[in-house]
């Protein structure tokens, strides 16, 4: 009788475990990945997707949270690929990265999901390009395509499905801490919930050797 409690017992401490773990907000990775992030620094990457609807909608908050980011966070954006059509995105991407234009991926989200312009077209983008504007100067249309035709950027995105398979990641929006810890909207039980627990893991990151 005896033994036959202790084994229930053991049983139930095994299922409660495993539910634990289940409902962590984040995982583990089973394979940590290198950081860009210089010593002393906590790095923290997005793997999104410019024609993913979920990664627009998240875009508010997630500005509104880099903006709270302390000096030893470093984050940074890594654009997923699946498929040539997410290639052609990541293309986009890589160029308003090279240019050092953040304040276009907002306009670049707009044109797709609210406007509808199929921006994995060459001239969609250039006519797109040729109408925007940054720090109150009109872009130069000419000058954005030689970056996006670019080899740096084609090498960016001929490289996406590789870097984001390397990281395991199979869907967007998902984000990495330190190259250990994975977590998105779904794993963090909402929006608001993700980035209390992306704080979280930034705190436990600094506290890792």
């Amino acid at each position: 009788m005896k033994a036959g409690w202790k084994w229930l017992l053991a049983t139930v401490a095994l299922a409660g475990s495993l539910v634990a773990q289940a409902a962590q907000p984040w995982i583990n990775m089973p394979n940590p990945m290198p950081v860009q992030a210089p010593k002393g620094k906590v790095e923290v990457i997005e793997f999104f997707w410019l024609g993913c609807p979920h990664c627009y909608h998240l875009e508010p908050k997630l500005n509104a949270w880099l903006k709270t980011l302390p000096a030893d966070v470093q984050f940074r954006r890594v654009h997923a690929a699946w498929n040539a059509g997410m290639q052609k995105h990541a293309q986009l991407y890589a160029t308003i990265e090279a240019l050092k234009m953040p304040q276009l991926v907002g306009p670049a989200f707009d044109a797709i999901h609210k406007q509808e312009l199929e921006l994995r077209d060459a001239d969609v983008v250039k006519d797109w390009a040729g109408k925007q504007k940054v720090n109150g100067k009109p872009l130069n249309a000419a000058t954005f395509m030689g970056v996006y035709n670019s080899f740096g950027v084609q090498t960016y995105a001929n490289r996406a499905p590789k870097v984001t398979q390397d990281y395991g990641i199979s869907g967007v929006p998902t984000f990495v801490v330190q190259g250990k810890f994975m977590t998105s909207v779904t794993d963090a039980g909402g929006e608001d919930q993700l980035f209390a627990v992306l704080n979280q893991l930034i705190a436990q990151s600094r506290k890792a050797p």
